[in-house]
């Protein structure tokens, strides 16, 4: 249980990452 926890967290912590990676990109929009 703790794992998957642990899982969905980094999963969320990256996606996080990608999105605002994402938004500096695109500024130029």
């Amino acid at each position: 249980m703790e794992m998957l926890l642990g899982l969905i967290a980094a999963a969320g912590i990256g996606m996080l990452i990608y999105y605002f990676a994402i938004l500096l990109k695109g500024d130029n929009r």
